[in-house]
């Protein structure tokens, strides 16, 4: 019986943590080699588990708490990570209300998380048009910065999160 496997390609991110501590963050992704579908492992994240995640809190679980929240201001510039020296000497990118940084497990070299604006919780449908397009003007300056430092990097994503 031939057993079939799937490429593995290794990539790494580059990335300051809010200690000041500079790190690598290995990240895999494997091709499967009848489809051709690609998926990414952050490998970072192995033996992790998100809270909650077992199951969901009807939302907003805590909207008054933002003191221990990294999203939130001021906490954002002390428990968010920064990018490297070769993206950026100020370590996070601000365009008005958004502010941009490495994804502390990131999913390919240059995997990055945009704050739309400064708000705990925002329910799924009551975004700011305006903090939209901030955001996504954010992730273009980043893009165009990947671009300059790594040219070969020209596929690109923009992705949204939103919590239940």
């Amino acid at each position: 019986m031939t057993r079939l496997s799937f490429d593995k390609k290794s990539i790494t991110a580059r990335l300051i943590l809010p200690s000041g501590d500079a790190v690598e963050r290995l990240v895999q992704i494997r091709t499967h080699p009848i489809t051709g579908r690609t998926c990414r492992i952050a490998l970072s994240r192995t033996g992790q588990s998100e809270p909650g995640t077992d199951h969901f809190p009807e939302p907003p679980p805590d909207v008054a708490n933002t003191v221990r929240c990294p999203f939130c201001r001021p906490q954002v510039e002390s428990m968010t990570p920064m990018l490297s020296g070769a993206m950026s000497t100020a370590g996070r990118l601000k365009y008005r209300e958004s502010i941009l940084f490495p994804n502390m497990f990131p999913y390919g070299s240059h995997s990055a998380v945009s704050l739309f604006d400064n708000r705990h919780f925002v329910e799924i449908g009551t975004a700011f048009a305006a903090s939209y397009a901030d955001c996504l003007i954010n992730c273009r300056n980043y893009l165009n910065m990947v671009l300059e430092t790594s040219p070969a990097d020209v596929y690109m994503a923009i992705t949204q999160n939103a919590s239940p």
